[in-house]
């Protein structure tokens, strides 16, 4: 997998939940899909931005690595939104 889909995958399932603790699902159909378009589409344009200036768009990630790195997102946003929440 490229550094760059895992970078993406990572913090778009970062920020879709901090979106969706923070709106408690109680948005409309309209709000939620725009809400993560947005996300995805600021996401996708600074994840690019920052590997391109390290350097690193087109570095590929290891498997374990790879599954590693989307569970460690999945724990660092659960962990986070346990923090603010209780």
């Amino acid at each position: 997998m490229k550094l760059l889909t895992l970078m993406e995958y990572s913090l778009y399932i970062f920020f879709t939940g901090l979106f969706l603790a923070y709106t408690g699902f109680k948005t409309s159909n309209m709000t939620f899909f725009i809400g993560l378009v947005i996300i995805y589409l600021l996401v996708h344009y600074f994840s690019k931005k920052i590997l391109t200036r390290l350097g690193k768009i087109d570095d590929r990630v290891s498997f374990p690595k790879t599954i590693l790195g989307i569970i460690g997102s999945v724990f660092v946003t659960m962990l986070i939104l346990t923090l603010i929440y209780t």
